[in-house]
């Protein structure tokens, strides 16, 4: 929204068209975002289904599909995790080339995209449990936790700039 009230309102071309390319990649992870919400629903309701009993399936073979299943419920918030880390950075420059007297929305997508961040995280949490994969579990949890922690790191400094803007 900073990006589209901004462009076209200064006469600096070059402004014009970074502030349309990321009105653009705004709108595309919008949209990749809410797919991966609907695959996140979908992925729990694997889980869920493959947990009802099955006298056709064998055990053998019912955990290797509960496995399966909540290697996705890892995945998908992962995926979102790392959507949620772009949109962040997507926001820090806008904050930094939009509209002034539209800071507190590219503020708000900053606090938006974190704490999206922040459930996505709870999700890979409380799923990690249910995977028995040990070289699954210790790099990506690792690396998730970092991802979280930039996350928060650039809505800080998206507030703070913000803040000052305000006055």
């Amino acid at each position: 929204m900073v990006a589209n009230l901004t462009y076209k309102k200064k006469n600096d071309k070059k402004l014009n068209n970074i502030l349309k390319e990321l009105s653009n990649e705004a709108q595309f992870l919008k949209e990749e975002c809410l797919k991966l919400i609907d695959q996140d629903a979908q992925a729990f309701q694997k889980y869920l289904n493959t947990l009802k009993p099955l006298k056709s399936t064998k055990q053998q073979l019912k955990q290797e599909l509960l496995e399966q299943a909540a290697e996705q419920m890892i995945l998908v918030p992962y995926s979102i995790l790392k959507k949620c880390e772009q949109i962040i950075l997507l926001a820090e420059k806008v904050c930094k080339k939009g509209n002034k007297l539209a800071i507190s929305d590219g503020a708000i997508s900053s606090l938006t995209a974190a704490t999206a961040a922040e459930s996505a995280f709870l999700n890979i949490k409380i799923n990690f449990p249910m995977i028995e994969n040990t070289t699954f579990q210790p790099e990506m949890l690792k690396e998730a936790e970092n991802i979280l922690l930039n996350i928060k790191k650039i809505n800080k400094r998206n507030l703070k700039f913000a803040y000052k803007i305000l006055g």
